[in-house]
């Protein structure tokens, strides 16, 4: 049993997705315009030299890895470069959860064809069975407050060996602050053309790739850098605007691919009983960050997380909020990464739910990734969401609740002394 009582026994393990033919087909048919055919040993045998490609690399758990995606993307519509997404990498999981294609959690056609742009994988450039080591110069954002480019365990998987150069300090967004990693998306932008890339080369140099020792200068075909999750236009984690451009222009239009949307629906389906889609209850979601949100906490005091109480009065000014709308429901989803079980009873005392994983056997069914995942899609389905201050998986929740089915959304506030 599930703490709304059903049985888990009876979830469905969802069937591969298929996709109608002619989707998959012309998908496949149109992104084949911009390699030579299909992925080969070595990257560069299929990139075709009257195109311009980007790329960079994640490195920061996998909710920033999506927005540092988004920046590339972002990036790759102001430059008019085609776009190539690395996997996805499992920085909060263990190595064998493996580094699945992006494409296996968004819909990669159907945001293709919202930006009016061609996306790549890596996967459709460089044959993922590879054993061919490729060097590949790159621009290192990160060395602009660090001694080095920013590491990534994608570039193993990926067999690429990068020499990178440091950007110029000037492209920090706040230069006088020599704490802050943020750098400017406006003059990064700029590499991407010979006048500013010739500058920037006379000031820094390629630094020798590790394991073949080469120094290359950044490559003019494949822009590449090494960290893209601090690149703003104006401030400070800009993401938190509500005029984000990286978010408006792009994620926005990051939905989820058909199947992990169908996974999602199955759980609610079966969490609050219903036989179908359209039967589902609307419910409040909430996202209770608490588990490493401990470091964010000045005294390290687990009395600074949310109470119960906030909580609970979170809960009542979104149904109000929902009762305008003319939306009633008492029906409360929590997702958290607490451990601890007499917190666990206490929500379901308050008369709340929330999706064991365990109990649901999603790791077995679905693998390591479907955990996390899925608790994206059900804060995405919520009738109204409550994030927890400062936490990013929380803030693409409220974004996707918010544009995707105008829901309400609040925050769950840390208690500082």
């Amino acid at each position: 049993m599930d703490s709304s009582g059903a049985d888990v026994a009876d979830i469905p393990t969802s069937e591969p997705e298929v996709k109608p033919a002619s989707q998959a087909v012309d998908y496949r048919e149109y992104i084949g315009q911009f390699v030579r055919g299909p992925p080969t040993e070595s990257f560069e045998d299929n990139l075709l030299p009257e195109y311009k490609y980007i790329t960079s690399w994640p490195s920061a758990g996998w909710t920033n890895d999506v927005m540092t995606y988004a920046n590339l993307i972002h990036l790759a519509l102001l430059t008019q470069r085609i776009p190539i997404l690395p996997p996805f990498a499992p920085s909060h999981l263990s190595l064998s959860a493996g580094f699945p294609p992006v494409c296996e959690v968004f819909d990669i056609p159907r945001l293709s064809k919202e930006l009016g742009i061609p996306i790549l994988e890596w996967r459709d450039v460089k044959d993922e069975a590879s054993e061919a080591w490729d060097v590949l110069g790159c621009w290192s954002t990160w060395s602009t407050w660090h001694e080095s480019e920013r590491p990534s365990i994608v570039l193993s998987e990926l067999k690429l060996d990068v020499s990178y150069t440091g950007v110029p300090d000037s492209f920090k967004l706040f230069p006088q602050d020599v704490r802050d990693p943020h750098v400017s998306l406006n003059k990064i932008m700029q590499l991407a053309f010979p006048s500013v890339r010739k500058s920037a080369l006379q000031k820094h140099h390629p630094a020798p790739a590790r394991l073949s020792g080469l120094s290359l200068e950044p490559s003019e075909h494949l822009l590449c850098y090494d960290y893209l999750y601090y690149t703003s236009v104006d401030t400070y984690y800009e993401w938190w605007q509500d005029w984000s451009p990286q978010w408006r222009l792009v994620g926005t239009h990051m939905h989820w691919r058909e199947r992990v949307d169908r996974i999602a629906k199955e759980y609610l389906m079966r969490h609050f009983g219903t036989e179908d889609v359209d039967s589902l209850p609307p419910f409040i979601v909430i996202h209770a960050r608490r588990g490493d949100f401990l470091g964010q906490c000045e005294t390290a005091n687990v009395d600074c997380l949310p109470t119960l109480a906030q909580m609970k009065t979170k809960v009542e000014q979104m149904q109000i909020a929902l009762a305008e709308k003319g939306i009633v429901t008492d029906h409360v989803l929590v997702t958290s990464d607490e451990t601890d079980p007499g917190w666990w009873a206490a929500i379901v005392e308050l008369g709340w739910t929330h999706i064991d994983h365990t109990a649901f056997r999603t790791e077995a069914r679905f693998g390591k990734w479907y955990g996390p995942i899925l608790d994206a899609a059900f804060h995405s389905m919520g009738a109204a969401v409550i994030g927890t201050e400062r936490s990013t998986m929380s803030l693409l929740g409220e974004r996707r609740a918010h544009d995707w089915q105008d829901a309400p959304t609040t925050r769950l506030m840390l208690m500082e002394p």
